[in-house]
């Protein structure tokens, strides 16, 4: 079975995902997997702008998929302002990761 999961390949083409924490680590990992498989993500970070750059540059060619966002995910007012402002640019939401 270990074989088969290898061989799979997934289409995430023409969905939007958000990954909190998107941008080290886990979250990158999986940032990264969803741009693999076609989607488009935004990573959001809190503090650490070098790995934020080191990310966006690691995978510019996926560029015009990729978007980062810094903020806080423990500040209730930073949340609230993020979707907001992403509700009046976004038709849909299809994947959220609350990796933060």
């Amino acid at each position: 079975m270990k074989g088969d999961m290898q061989n799979l390949s997934w289409d995430f083409s023409n969905r939007f995902v958000i990954v909190t924490g998107g941008t080290r680590g886990i979250g990158r990992a999986i940032s990264e997997a969803f741009l693999s498989a076609g989607a488009r993500v935004l990573a959001t970070y809190t503090a650490n702008a070098e790995a934020a750059a080191e990310f966006a540059e690691d995978n510019s060619a996926s560029s015009d998929r990729l978007e980062l966002v810094r903020f806080d995910v423990a500040d209730y007012v930073a949340v609230e302002s993020f979707y907001h402002d992403l509700g009046s640019r976004i038709d849909a939401l299809d994947i959220l990761v609350n990796n933060a």
